[in-house]
């Protein structure tokens, strides 16, 4: 826009002014292309308002907004979200390609063949895409691509360790199972909530939000048209995490006395309990 402003100024029957042309030379250079992409031609003052009409049509070039320099690109991050859950700035999501555990180990190992054998193939996201910088599905920043999940049991364990709206309910529920009469996860008028002590916290995926806001985290969540709060209670249900009692979840009786036991579910025991001790924390602080 500036140099467009100085090719008019320095254009002799507006004046010449001298300055102007100093900096249209110094400039042309850089948009020599720009000019022949836009106009056809260089750059012509005595018509560049009528050739910037043809060009941006229906408003002036005014109107349109300057470029300024972005924030920084995000920094590539690697390891399990329950081993990163810590930091500050971490960069979190709740796709809705979450919905897809509720197929189970079949639909996930579907998914892994289809991004091993046709990895040029066009498709739609789904909870396998690798990603750099945020955590949200099965894979971890950074991570590839396992060739297949074996069983039921590795698939949760690897969403608990991996996906943070996963990670967060079961520590939520942890919380629970030590103090049943203090939180409760129910479902009313169609949404589920979190209920501390006699005060309603809000809804599920809502308080899961602040939670990580709170935190540090940069949250990524679609509010309307994203996963709903009772497709993620089913996948987790689908994989033994959850039982749903009438209008109430619960950790899973099996589940709960795995992660104190089984030698199979101990690091993520370990990894879930100080996440859980956070969110009980931040309850109980009434934030």
């Amino acid at each position: 826009r500036a140099y467009l402003d100085d090719c008019r100024l320095a254009d002799e029957e507006a004046g010449h002014d001298r300055h102007a042309a100093i900096r249209r030379d110094q400039a042309a250079p850089r948009f020599r292309a720009w000019d022949k992409r836009l106009f056809g031609r260089p750059v012509d003052p005595a018509t560049l308002d009528d050739d910037l009409a043809e060009v941006v049509m229906d408003r002036p070039l005014s109107a349109f907004p300057l470029a300024v320099p972005g924030i920084e690109p995000p920094v590539p991050d690697a390891g399990p979200f329950l081993e990163r859950w810590e930091a500050p700035g971490l960069r979190v999501a709740c796709p809705p390609t979450l919905a897809q555990l509720q197929g189970g180990v079949a639909a996930v190992n579907r998914l892994l063949r289809e991004v091993r054998t046709q990895p040029e193939l066009a498709r739609v996201p789904s909870l396998v895409d690798p990603c750099d910088v945020v955590h949200g599905a099965l894979l971890h920043p950074g991570e590839p691509a396992p060739r297949a999940v074996p069983d039921t049991r590795t698939l949760r364990s690897r969403v608990l360790m991996h996906a943070p709206y996963a990670s967060m309910v079961a520590a939520l529920l942890l919380v629970h199972r030590q103090q049943p009469h203090q939180l409760v996860v129910h479902r009313s008028k169609g949404r589920w909530r979190v209920r501390w002590g006699e005060e309603v916290r809000g809804p599920l995926l809502p308080f899961l939000d602040a939670f990580g806001l709170a935190r540090g985290w940069v949250v990524a969540r679609r509010p309307a048209g994203g996963l709903p709060d009772a497709a993620l209670l089913d996948a987790l249900e689908a994989l033994g995490v959850v039982s749903v009692f009438g209008r109430q979840a619960v950790l899973s009786e099996r589940f709960f006395g795995q992660l104190r036991t089984a030698p199979e579910e101990s690091e993520v025991h370990a990894r879930l309990a100080p996440l859980a001790s956070a969110l009980e924390s931040w309850l109980g602080a009434g934030t």
